[in-house]
């Protein structure tokens, strides 16, 4: 019998309806709104579930790489200014006159992606395994990091962080 995952933290669940005893996500709703990349395989071997978050550049989602047993994280070049997803919710179009936007960040997330990659790993920093291009974009796949985001952690002290916190929170990627 195969496994069975969780849409929303790629853990082994028994049912494919149930709600997730390990994140309580409703596996009923295994889609991830208007516009962003449906549940599917990226690269014939990764797994996409719900999205982690959404930026300029594009949006995050959680995956699982079937081949090395692990859930990733999955960056897609999505700049929704410049693009909208086809009807059948896998190929973005780009829209009339930002072609020439699109390639150009298409091409710099590129090099950022193969900068990272080539880095290896760096005390602070997610490690990019690879990249793959299909649905006329880039995924950026990365190693998943479970945790609390900056954005939330500093919304949730309801206050600016002290320096001494700031600090803190920089140490792993800045020394």
């Amino acid at each position: 019998m195969p496994t069975i995952l969780c849409f929303g933290c790629m853990k082994e669940i028994n049912r494919p309806n149930e709600i997730c005893p390990h994140c309580g996500y409703d596996n009923h709703i295994r889609e991830n709104g208007r516009g962003l990349l449906r549940s599917k395989r990226i690269g014939g071997r990764y797994l996409v579930g719900r999205m982690l978050g959404r930026g300029g550049f594009g949006a995050t989602y959680i995956g699982y790489d079937i081949n090395r047993k692990c859930r990733v994280a999955i960056k897609e070049y999505f700049p929704n200014k410049l693009v909208t997803r086809n009807n059948d919710g896998t190929d973005l179009n780009v829209y009339p006159d930002c072609e020439k936007r699109y390639q150009d960040g298409l091409k710099k997330a590129k090099r950022e992606a193969k900068l990272a990659q080539e880095a290896g790993f760096i005390r602070g920093i997610v490690q990019v395994n690879e990249t793959v291009e299909e649905n006329n974009t880039l995924y950026i796949i990365m190693e998943y990091v479970e945790g609390e985001t900056l954005y939330n952690y500093i919304s949730g002290l309801s206050r600016r962080p002290t320096v001494k916190e700031a600090l803190k929170l920089l140490e792993p990627i800045a020394f």
